[in-house]
């Protein structure tokens, strides 16, 4: 069942996104933490075209060396060569047959792009023929698919959407399970560590979207890919601690290791904040949490590891014009509290998007610098702050 208001909800992020930052002015130095350093960005160059509206997300090969970007009017996918700066192909919509995306990546060998948008099956484009070579008709959701996770080996597809958490097996392309039926799931993360012993063990974590007049009570969790248990967290986070307005989104990123869970959240009317909570993947169990300076959550968070050890994240300010927007590098303190420990703020350029590449080296990022500007794709160098 469609819950009331989570269509609504997906608009306000949208719009969110269009006046997010760029990097680049430092408001407050870095802190002398041992082992972790806050990331800088330096602009290496500007990736040819551009969209009145939106270049959605764009995404990095495996190898580094290319990157896509679905253009939101258009509908055109260009592919671009990092080292040259160049134009390789364009795709148009004839060809992957997708009048929006809700996400895509590239598959794992780099040979194909895998396109996810609401209802309409999951779409495998093949990049040197420009033909679609594959498709899963997995009818995800009629208004959106919130969010979506691939196992590392991209033979399993966890997706985020009002009726639950829907998982794939994308080799048989065949429905495995269906978690939290009929809640709306708004942030999914698969990860795979290894114990000290060597076991795999293969996680999924979640966070619900919350409407208005909803319990704070198993609104984010952690489900064993193997053993198909669901354990619930944050219902030990302390009452004065639980941040909630009548809209509130709930995502998860892992640590590199799955040591650490950190569950994002963004609240709206009467009370509107951003911030964050911070679980113990092993135990399930609350350690801290932390309310960001900004209102807004923008875009997708990452964890960047050696050398910086951090959280990535982008938040908004939405009471004010011009908005005040930022990034923020959070870090796990050796008592396992959460601590801002950069802060760079940049009101002039704001992007819509940003990627981060895998050996973590370089940053797509999608800038817009006003509603009647176009907007462009930048490529930065990352480099550890001096």
């Amino acid at each position: 069942m469609k819950k009331p208001g989570v269509y609504t909800v997906f608009s306000l992020l949208i719009l969110t996104a269009l006046f997010a930052l760029l990097q680049i002015s430092t408001c407050c130095a870095a802190q002398n933490v041992p082992g972790a350093v806050p990331p800088d960005f330096i602009l290496d160059k500007q990736l040819p075209g551009e969209d009145p509206y939106w270049m959605y997300r764009p995404q990095f090969s495996p190898d580094g060396k290319h990157a896509a970007c679905f253009a939101h009017s258009s509908h055109r996918i260009t592919i671009w060569n990092l080292d040259e700066g160049k134009i390789e192909k364009e795709i148009e919509e004839s060809v992957h047959g997708m009048p929006g995306l809700d996400g895509y990546v590239y598959s794992k060998d780099g040979k194909m792009l895998i396109l996810i948008y609401r209802d309409l099956p999951i779409t495998y484009v093949d990049i040197a023929s420009e033909k679609v070579v594959k498709k899963i008709d997995a009818k995800a959701d009629s208004k959106k698919v919130w969010d979506f996770s691939f196992s590392p080996d991209q033979k399993i597809l966890a997706l985020a959407t009002n009726t639950g958490i829907k998982l794939w097996d994308t080799d048989k392309g065949v429905q495995i399970k269906t978690f939290l039926a009929n809640k709306a799931v708004s942030g999914v993360e698969i990860c795979y560590y290894r114990t000290e012993k060597g076991q795999l063990v293969r996680l999924l974590a979640y966070g619900l979207y919350l409407p208005k007049g909803s319990e704070f009570k198993d609104v984010a969790g952690i489900i064993n890919l193997d053993s198909g248990s669901v354990r619930p967290v944050l219902n030990d986070v302390p009452k004065e601690k639980v941040k909630m307005g009548d809209m509130t989104l709930l995502w998860v990123t892992f640590e590199r290791g799955g040591g650490y869970l950190l569950v994002q959240y963004s609240t709206f009317p009467p009370q509107v904040k951003a911030g964050v909570y911070l679980v113990n993947t092993r135990t399930g169990k609350y350690l801290a949490n932390h309310e960001l300076e900004q209102m807004i959550l923008t875009f997708n968070t990452y964890y960047l590891w050696k050398p910086y050890n951090g959280y990535l994240l982008c938040t908004k300010d939405m009471r004010q014009n011009p908005y005040k927007i930022s990034t923020e590098f959070l870090i796990i303190t050796k008592d396992q509290g959460l601590k801002v420990i950069d802060t760079k703020r940049e009101d002039k350029y704001p992007f819509q998007s940003i990627t981060i590449s895998s050996d973590q080296k370089w940053a797509l990022i999608a800038l817009k610098k006003d509603q009647t500007e176009p907007s462009k794709v930048f490529l930065y160098k990352i480099v550890p702050k001096k």
